[in-house]
C-alpha cells in the first residue's frame, strides 16, 4: 500500500496512520523522520526523561520492527525508549516479548520483573504485564513438552558420541587436505543449543577425549585451545571454560589430530603435546590411542622427530591408530614390523607422502627415534588390521654400511582386513596381495614389478567386499590373468563394490567375466571409468543380475558399444544409475534401454520393488543426436528419472550446461 501523508505534514502522525492500517513497512520511514527531526532540533534531547514524541517515535518504530520480524532493530529502539522513559512499563513489556520469541526465558522474566516495579495503580499496565507473564509460561511449557527437551542426558551423550566418531574420520590425502573445508565439531555445536545441553555436555568428560586442531585456523592459539580442551577432558573446566585446579574426573585426551602443521611452530607443537600430561601428580599420565598429523605444504623434520619421540615415550603400549600425511618425500629407515613392535597395540597405520615423480623435499623416520634393537629378524606378527602405504620409500641401513630393502609378508600381518597401496619404493608389500582375510583392497598408480612373482589373488578374492584398482593396468593383468590361476578362475562371493578405473579390458569378456553373476553374485556397484578396450568386436558385458550402479565415464570403447547398450536391459536388469559422461555414446541403443527400464505408464513395470533407472549422466556426450535429446526431454516428468546433459570445455561452454528432472 503506498504511503498516505497526514494533512498537517507531521511525520509522527503520518507514521501512526500507516501503523493503524497495518502498513508497518511504510510506517517505519515516517517514524525515522520524526526521530531525526527531533534530534536535529535538540541533540541533547536524548538524555531527557520528558514525555515527548521522540520517545513515542522510538516505541512505535520498535513495534513496527517487531511486526516485520526485525528483532535486532526492535531491541535497539527499545533501549532508546527505556533511556528516555525509564519509569514506563511499556518498554520492558515489549522487550520481554522479544526475549520470549528468542527462547531466553531468564531475560524475559527479568524484564517482566522490572515492569512490575513500574505499574502503580494502572489497571491497563497490570493487564499488559499479566499477558506477558502468561506468554512466558506458555512458551516455556511448550518448549519443555518438546520430545528433544525430555531426552535423557545419557542418551544425548550417547548420540553425540556416535556423531563424534563420524567426525573423527581418517585424514584426507595431502593433495586434498588443503582444499578440504573445516568441519565443525558436533560436540561444540551441540553445547551451544541450550543451557541444559551445555551443562550436560561439559560435564561428560568422555566427549572431550578427542581433540582436532587445524594449524591454519588456530595458529598461535593452538596451544591455548589444547589447554582448554584438556581441562574439559580431565573434568577440571568450569562452564565458562576456565581450567581449575583439583582432582581429575576424566581420563584426558586420548585421540589427537593435528592438521596443517606447517602453520604451527615447533615451540607451539611442544606446548600442545605438553598439555596432554598436566603433570599434576593426581593420577597416571594419559596415553594416546590415536594420533594423526598432516601438512599442506612443507614438512619440518623437527616436528616429525618431536612427534615420534613423544609417542614412543608416552603411548608405546596404547597407540592403536597412527596416521602421517606429508607432501614431502618420506624415507623410512626401518622395517614396518619393527615399528609395530615398538607400538604393540597398533592396528591402523596410514602413511602418505609425495610420489617419486614429484619434486619435493625429503623427511626421514630414522631408527634412532625408536628403542634400540639387535637386528631385523624374527619380529612377532603385527596386530595391523588397516594399512595404508602411499608414497614412502623404505630402506634399511646397517652399521656395517649394508643397505637392504625390507619386506612385509602375509605372515607379518595375519589380521589384515583393509589394505590401500600406492606407489612405494621398493614394492615391499607385494606379498600382501595374496593375504587371506582381506575385506577391502585399494590400489592406485602402482607400477608393475616384473622381478616379483605373480600374486595368488585367489587367496584374497574369496573374502573381498570392496575392490578398487585405479590407474594400474599392468597390475590388473597380473592379478586376474596370472598363469598360476587355475581353470576355475577367480571368484568374489562377497564382493559388493568394484572400481577398475583405467584398466585395459583385454580380450572379449575375460576380465568382466570375473565380475559376472556366477563369480560375483553380490556385486551392486561397478566403475569402468577411463578403461580401454582394443578389439575389433564391441565389448561383451556379462550378466550382472544385482548391479545397480554402472560408471563408464571417459571410456573410449563406449562409441562402438552404443548400439549394444540396449542389451543392458537383460544383462543388468536392476540397474538404477548409469554414468556415460565424457563418452561418444549415441542415442539409438541408449533410448531403447531407457524406454525398457522406464516404461509408460510406470505401472507397466513388472517388478514393483524395482524403481527403474533413476539417474542418467550424459554430461560431455558431444555425439548425442539432437533428436535423442529432445526425445528424453519430451518424456520427462517431475519426481522420477534424474538426468544430466551438457558440455565440458571452456567457461562459455560450461554456462550452457542444463539439467532436466522428471518422471516417466
Amino acid at each position: 500500500m503506498p504511503p498516505r501523508q497526514h494533512d498537517d505534514g507531521d511525520p509522527y502522525a503520518d507514521g501512526m496512520l500507516q501503523y493503524t492500517l497495518e502498513a508497518f513497512d511504510s510506517a517505519i520511514p515516517y517514524f525515522t523522520k520524526a526521530i531525526d527531526s527531533a534530534l536535529a532540533i535538540n541533540p541533547d534531547f536524548r538524555s531527557s526523561s520528558a514525555d515527548s514524541k521522540l520517545a513515542l517515535a522510538y516505541y512505535q518504530r520498535a513495534k513496527c520492527y517487531e511486526a516485520e520480524g526485525r528483532y535486532r532493530d526492535t531491541m535497539r529502539d527499545i533501549r532508546e525508549y527505556i533511556t528516555l522513559k525509564p519509569e514506563d512499563y511499556k518498554g520492558y513489556v515489549l522487550a520481554a516479548g522479544i526475549w520470549i520469541k528468542a527462547g531466553k526465558w531468564r531475560k524475559a522474566a527479568e524484564k517482566i520483573d522490572m515492569a512490575c516495579l513500574r505499574v502503580g495503580d494502572d489497571s491497563e499496565a497490570e493487564e499488559a504485564i499479566n499477558n506477558a507473564f502468561d506468554a512466558l509460561q506458555d512458551a516455556r511449557a511448550r518448549a519443555e513438552a518438546s520430545p528433544i527437551h525430555s531426552l535423557p542426558a545419557e542418551l544425548l551423550i550417547l548420540t553425540l558420541s556416535f556423531a563424534l566418531d563420524a567426525h573423527d574420520t581418517p585424514l584426507p590425502p595431502p593433495s586434498a587436505a588443503a582444499a578440504a573445508p573445516l568441519s565443525v565439531n558436533p560436540v561444540v555445536a551441540a553445547s551451544l543449543v541450550c543451557r541444559r545441553w551445555h551443562s550436560a555436555i561439559c560435564d561428560a568428560t568422555t566427549l572431550w577425549t578427542s581433540l582436532r586442531i587445524d594449524g591454519k585456523r588456530y595458529g598461535t592459539k593452538a596451544a591455548q585451545r589444547a589447554e582448554w580442551w584438556a581441562g574439559r577432558a580431565f573434568g577440571r573446566a568450569r562452564l565458562s571454560g576456565d581450567v581449575q585446579e583439583g582432582s581429575r574426573r576424566g581420563a584426558g585426551i586420548t585421540s589427537l589430530t593435528l592438521t596443517s602443521l606447517d602453520f604451527i611452530s615447533d615451540g607451539t607443537l611442544r606446548l600442545i603435546l605438553s598439555q596432554l600430561d598436566p603433570a599434576d601428580g593426581l593420577g597416571p599420565p594419559p596415553s594416546l590411542t590415536a594420533f594423526a598429523c598432516s601438512w599442506t605444504s612443507t614438512t619440518e623434520q623437527g616436528q616429525i622427530t618431536t612427534i615420534i619421540k613423544h609417542l614412543v615415550s608416552t603411548s608405546s603400549t596404547t597407540l592403536a591408530s597412527f596416521s602421517l600425511h606429508t607432501p614431502s618425500h618420506l624415507q623410512i629407515h626401518l622395517s614396518l614390523p619393527r615399528l609395530c613392535n615398538t607400538f604393540v597395540a597398533l592396528s591402523t597405520l596410514s602413511l602418505r607422502s609425495a610420489s617419486a615423480k614429484t619434486q619435493a623435499p625429503t623427511v626421514w623416520i630414522l631408527p634412532k627415534l625408536l628403542p634400540p634393537y639387535d637386528g631385523e629378524d624374527d619380529w612377532p606378527p603385527t596386530a595391523l588390521r588397516r594399512l595404508t602405504l602411499v608414497g614412502p620409500t623404505w630402506r634399511l641401513k646397517f652399521r656395517d654400511g649394508t643397505i637392504a630393502s625390507p619386506e612385509l609378508t602375509r605372515e607379518d600381518c595375519p589380521k589384515l582386513e583393509e589394505l590401500e597401496l600406492g606407489p612405494t619404493s621398493p614394492p615391499m608389500t607385494w606379498d600382501l596381495l595374496s593375504a587371506k582375510g582381506l575385506k577391502r583392497l585399494s590400489i592406485s598408480d602402482t607400477f608393475d614389478s616384473p622381478q616379483e612373482s605373480d600374486p595368488d589373488f585367489t587367496s584374497s578374492s574369496s573374502t573381498l567386499t570392496d575392490l578398487r584398482i585405479s590407474n594400474s593396468p599392468y597390475l590388473v593383468r597380473r592379478l586376474f590373468f596370472s598363469p598360476s590361476i587355475d581353470a576355475n578362475g577367480i571368484s568374489f562371493p562377497h564382493l559388493v563394490s568394484a572400481d577398475l578405473r583405467g584398466a585395459h579390458l583385454t580380450g572379449s569378456g575375460t576380465l568382466l567375466s570375473y565380475l559376472s553373476t556366477n563369480s560375483a553374485p553380490n556385486l551392486t556397484s561397478l566403475s569402468l571409468a577411463q578403461t580401454t578396450y582394443m578389439a575389433s568386436e564391441p565389448l561383451e558385458m556379462p550378466l550382472m543380475a544385482g548391479l545397480k550402479v554402472l560408471d563408464c565415464s571417459g571410456a573410449g570403447w563406449v562409441d562402438a558399444w552404443s548400439s549394444e547398450i540396449k542389451d543392458l536391459v537383460i544383462l543388468t536388469p536392476r540397474l538404477q544409475r548409469l554414468n556415460l559422461s565424457r563418452t561418444n555414446v549415441r542415442g539409438s541403443g541408449l533410448l531403447k534401454f531407457v524406454e525398457a527400464r522406464n516404461p509408460l505408464p510406470p505401472s507397466a513395470r513388472e517388478d514393483e520393488g524395482d524403481p527403474g533407472l533413476i539417474e542418467l549422466n550424459l554430461v560431455g556426450c558431444r555425439m548425442m543426436e539432437d533428436k535423442a535429446i529432445k526425445w528424453l526431454e519430451g518424456r520427462i516428468r517431475r519426481g522420477g528419472l534424474s538426468w544430466k546433459m551438457g558440455v565440458v570445455g571452456t567457461p562459455s561452454e560450461e554456462r550452457k550446461r542444463w539439467r532436466g528432472v522428471g518422471e516417466w
